[in-house]
């Protein structure tokens, strides 16, 4: 599903702008995000949407390290990150 959101830039303060939508939602984006020359008063048709497959290769990402760290310290793998760093680090 896609969210749209329109937007007017009130604020430009070093590399991030502030926004405020129509019924007053303020949003604070980084510049890098925003098109190129974005100025004060300027109106931004924001677009969102979900990734299912980003999210199934960050996914895919995980077990396959959760798989590595398994063989690597067997099957009596600690269950707190700081125990799998203290074994990775020694």
């Amino acid at each position: 599903m896609e969210q749209r959101s329109r937007l007017t830039v009130g604020e430009v303060d070093g590399n991030c702008a502030v926004l405020a939508s129509d019924d007053l939602h303020v949003v604070r984006l980084p510049l890098a995000l925003l098109p190129e020359g974005v100025a004060i008063g300027h109106v931004i048709d924001l677009v969102a949407t979900r990734s299912v497959p980003a999210e199934q290769a960050r996914d895919d990402e995980i077990r396959r390290m959760q798989a590595e760290l398994q063989a690597r310290l067997g099957p009596a793998m600690p269950t707190s990150a700081a125990s799998v760093h203290d074994i990775l680090s020694s």
